[in-house]
């Protein structure tokens, strides 16, 4: 299949898995607003900055060639705590990806509620610069990149991530040809 061929059908399809699986297993309170529609997107902006757990500045694009998982949560946030340690279970079961947690938060604050309730993803904090692909409405948002750098879904509110679709999603990102490659 062309370039032009595949990613299209491979976006489709992934929205497709995520509309008939995640939408069915939200993570909301009683009375909350469940996820939103998960959105296909464009291209992603590698440019953004970030800052590491240690402290060292880290770019998105150091990360570019993988597919991404990229949640922004908060400590404050009921529906994004929920959701972490789905997360994580996710990572754990699909291994190749890139899971960045990033929080708006004061480093400090993050990382002593990482620590108290034994989570541990990858944990970045918005150095500032987000860039428009990645705009913020609401936390928890989770974006995923695929290989070839593009956003292919956005998914704002909590999701319980730890199911068969979002698992079969990443390992179809995982196995697509990046950028045209095997045209």
């Amino acid at each position: 299949m062309s370039r032009a061929g595949w990613r299209p059908a491979l976006a489709l399809a992934v929205a497709a898995l995520l509309l008939l699986g995640l939408c069915a297993a939200p993570l909301h309170a009683q009375g909350e607003a469940g996820p939103e529609a998960p959105a296909v997107l464009g291209d992603a902006d590698f440019g953004w900055s970030l800052l590491r757990a240690d402290g060292d500045t880290a770019r998105l694009a150091e990360f570019r060639g993988r597919v991404l998982f990229i949640n922004i949560w908060a400590t404050w946030c009921g529906p994004c705590v929920k959701e972490l340690p789905a997360i994580e279970a996710l990572r754990d079961s699909v291994p190749g990806v890139e899971f960045l947690a990033v929080s708006p938060e004061r480093p400090e604050r993050a990382r002593a509620w990482l620590a108290e309730h034994r989570i541990g993803l990858p944990v970045f904090f918005d150095a500032g610069g987000r860039p428009e692909g990645l705009a913020l409405t609401m936390v928890p948002t989770t974006f995923v990149v695929d290989r070839a750098g593009v956003v292919v879904l956005t998914v704002r509110g909590a999701v319980e991530w730890d199911r068969p679709e979002p698992r079969a999603m990443l390992r179809a990102l995982l196995q697509a040809a990046p950028d045209g490659a095997g045209d």
